[in-house]
This record gives C-alpha cells, structure tokens and sequence, in this order.
C-alpha cells in the first residue's frame, strides 16, 4: 500500500511567507501532505485544540525559525513554541530548522523586543536534531533531504487511500502486532529471569540523571550540563505514575524533566552557579527548560527492565506488578521504633 505522510510545519508567518512556500513545495514534491496553522490566528483554547489535534494526526513535526519569536498565548509563550513543546510530549518526530546567520536578518523580519525568548526557544530547539539554513531556496532543500532521512529513520504510520486498505489487510496488521508484542513479552521475560537483581541500585541508592537545563542570568541565556542525584525510589514513582495504563517514552521523559524542575531545582541552580560564578539574579524560566539527556533516559529505562519493574511492547512502556509492588512499599509508612 502506497502511504503519505502528514507533515506539521511550524513557524511564525508573516515574516516567513516565502520561506513556507518553499518547504510546502518541497514537502508536496515527495507527496507529503504539509499541515500548519499560520492562516487561523490562534487566540483562544478552542483554537488551541484544534492546532493540538491537526499535531497529533500528523507523522512528523517540523519548526522553522526566523528572526522573530512570535505571537503569545495567555501563558506569555508563543504559540510557534507552544506547538514545539506539544510535538515533543506526544512523542512526534521533531526537526528543527533555524536560521545560520540571525544577523543577517533584515530588522523588517526581526523583533527586538523578544529577542533574549528568540534565543532560549533556538537553544531549546538545538537540543534536538536541527539544521541551519541563509535562504529560502536553502531551506527548500534541506527539508527535502531531512523529511526522506526522517521517513527511513522513523516511519511512521501515515495515511491510505481507503480503496486501497481491505479488510484482509487490517486482519494481517492486527495479527501482526499481536504476535510482535507476544515476542517482546517473552524476550522481556527471558531477561528477567537470567539477570540477578539483588546487586542492582535501587531503593534510596541515588542515580545522578544527566541533562542540561537552560538558565537565565540577570537577561542573558545560558545552557548548563547538570548531573542531579535522584534516588531510585523517586525516579520509579515518576515513572510508575506515567506507565500505569502504558504510555510513551516522550511522556516519561517529560515527566521525570518536570520532576526534576519541581524538587531538585536547588541542585540545577547550585550547579550552574559553579559555571557561570556569583553575581547576578538566577531563574529557571520555565518547566520544560530542563531537559535530561536522551542517553541517560535509555539507562535509566534499562534498569528498571533489569529491575522488573516495567515492560516495553509495541512502543509503550507499562508498569509491571512488580514493580507496582516497588512503588507502594516505597511509598508506605514504616513502623516508628518505640522509645
């Protein structure tokens, strides 16, 4: 069956027109189906659903940035990151596509006034896979190659003509994924039972998470590696908690960044003033400034597999009974002592 894929393109507009027009183009010449909402002026929470819903039809995401920052939601973040931060919780395949020489731009298509959130939003998209561009016909073909590297990468499920998708097909895909899932259940299983657990971390033992966290210093932006100590018990809750009824890895690795942001603030901020020295007011801006290295993510999701504690089947990552068991033993009173 032949599949097209739909393509969420992001950016602000007005001063981006003739670049837009390129990557439509380019995405059209691959028989892409582009999708975006720069033509509906997104103010208020029905909008805002809607642009939710078009991001979660599509198969991939891409975010293109300029020389401006764009238009704010009531939350004071623009809605071209608003779409970035969305694309990234529900696991959508993102690509970044900023501009090489923002100096060069032409003031016409710059702001001013938001340039220091310009420069946090580039940065928190250069933690992702992202590539550069000086012109619009640059642009146009940079997508092009990206989009085929990204569909032989990560394919996705896309869309069928229905003429072309029978009922015997769809029989043949469930029976498929069933049987796949069957596979990863058993091989999990198999794991389990050959690896010992008893020397493994876990419990209180701490596990210093690795990831980088984007701090502001008086109006300067700054990206900081940071290695938080969590203990283990706290990393499964956050885990558990997510992977209850399955989930995917993006939603876990957003969790465990919140959860970092929330409790262990104090450790980001101590370490980034060991880089950037004394002096000069130190904020987080925002939740998802932190983000945990997606390396360290897979280690600490294969320990907990070494542990029991989850599985992973067909992309979705689900807590296991024993590792549920974990979580409220962890999380239980202990009998105090008497005197």
């Amino acid at each position: 069956m032949e599949k097209r894929y739909q393509v969420f393109v992001s950016s602000t507009y007005d001063d981006l027109r003739v670049e837009r027009q390129e990557v439509m183009q380019a995405l059209l010449e691959l028989d892409c189906l582009p999708a975006g909402m720069e033509l509906f002026p997104a103010a208020d929470e029905d909008q805002w659903s809607l642009i939710k819903r078009i991001i979660e039809q599509s198969d991939y995401y891409i975010v293109i940035i300029g020389g401006r920052y764009g238009s704010k939601g009531p939350s004071g973040v623009s809605y071209t990151e608003m779409e970035f931060t969305y694309a990234k919780e529900i696991g959508k395949p993102v690509i970044g596509f900023l501009h090489g020489k923002p100096s060069d731009i032409p003031s016409g298509k710059t702001d001013p006034a938001n340039a220091a959130e310009l420069e946090r939003f580039r940065g928190l998209v250069q933690q992702r896979l992202c590539k550069f561009w000086e012109s619009p016909k640059e642009l146009g073909s940079i997508v092009s190659r990206s989009i085929v590297q990204l569909m032989k990468a990560k394919p996705a499920v896309g869309w069928v003509r229905a003429d072309q998708f029978t009922p015997d097909a769809a029989g043949e895909m469930i029976n498929l994924r069933r049987r796949i899932d069957e596979l990863e259940a058993q091989l999990a299983a198999a794991i389990a039972a050959q690896s010992p657990t008893a020397e493994l971390a876990g419990g209180n033992d701490l596990h210093e998470i690795v990831g980088r966290a984007i701090v502001v210093l008086d109006r300067d932006t700054h990206t900081v590696k940071v290695s938080i100590p969590v203990p283990w018990n706290r990393i499964l809750a956050c885990v558990a908690k997510q992977a209850a009824e399955g989930c995917v890895l993006s939603r876990i690795k957003n969790a465990l960044e919140f959860m970092i942001f929330d409790y262990f603030a104090d450790d980001v901020f101590v370490q980034a003033r060991a880089v950037l020295g004394d002096g000069g007011e130190l904020k987080i801006p925002l939740r998802s400034a932190i983000t945990i290295d997606d390396y360290a993510l897979d280690r600490i999701m294969l320990h907990l597999r070494a542990l029991s504690c989850v599985k992973e089947a067909a992309g979705k990552w689900t807590l296991t009974r024993q590792g549920d068991q974990m979580v409220v033993e962890s999380l239980a009173f202990r009998r105090t002592p008497n005197a």
